[in-house]
């Protein structure tokens, strides 16, 4: 799944307001198929006619088989200190995290705003 994360953040980010966007999960069916979409022409999956569950199934499915959790071990103390502080000022801490992926960081910042 090469560029998926990226394009289901992007996707997802006009669905936040949909209830139990992460709590309900997609039919396993569909997710697969996206993901062999994903794995064959990445770059071509259209998925503006999928739900919107559906999509945030796959995208935590594509975060469970990091091999590495995208909130570092060594960085969990860091996290939890940046969930104490108030949310304006959450994403300015985020930012300033080291991660041994940038990629990954610069997704979940993009996300997050």
């Amino acid at each position: 799944m090469a560029s998926s994360p990226a394009l289901c953040v992007v996707w997802l980010s006009v669905a936040l307001d949909v209830q139990g966007l992460y709590r309900l999960s997609g039919a396993k069916s569909r997710m697969e198929r996206i993901c062999q979409l994903f794995e064959a022409v990445a770059d071509r999956v259209d998925l503006s006619e999928q739900s919107p569950h559906l999509v945030a199934s796959v995208l935590k499915l594509y975060l469970r088989k990091l091999p590495e959790p995208l909130m570092t071990f060594a960085l969990y103390d860091e996290f939890i200190s940046i969930t104490r502080v108030s949310h304006s000022s959450t994403f300015k801490q985020l930012q300033c995290v080291p991660c041994a992926c940038m990629r990954k960081k610069h997704i979940l910042c993009k996300y997050l705003k």
